[in-house]
């Protein structure tokens, strides 16, 4: 076995590579066409751990993309609209963006007011 930094062998890496590709190809042969995004939610790996497994799979030819879309099977990418896909993908994305960023005015809200209340009792 080959030893590298961090105490991971060549066979370990390996094992991670194989294990994540498997949760990509099998979300994408449950669910279907999906977005980058998509994947990596319903998959919850990291995006260095979806780009390895990516690879993975296209070094396999088991994986097939189009614009920002992936799939197992090229016949389903026929029938789709791959724009509206998208487009409607970027827009949920921009809700996220959206809600995160109204939660973090939030957060530093109530740190200010905490930071006022903590000044009256000193």
């Amino acid at each position: 076995m080959i030893k590298s930094s961090g105490g991971f062998t060549a066979s370990n890496i390996n094992d991670k590579f194989g294990q994540n590709a498997g949760k990509i190809w099998r979300t994408l042969n449950s669910h279907g066409v999906l977005t980058k995004r998509e994947l990596i939610s319903k998959t919850n790996l990291s995006i260095r751990d979806f780009y390895s497994a990516l690879g993975w799979l296209a070094r396999e030819n088991k994986i097939f993309q189009k614009k920002d879309l992936y799939a197992v099977d090229i016949k389903e990418f026929n029938n789709l609209d791959f724009d509206k896909k998208i487009e409607l993908d970027n827009k949920e994305e921009m809700q996220y963006i959206s809600t995160m960023k109204k939660n973090e005015e939030l957060n530093q809200e109530k740190k200010i007011e905490n930071k006022k209340k903590l000044k009256k009792f000193i």
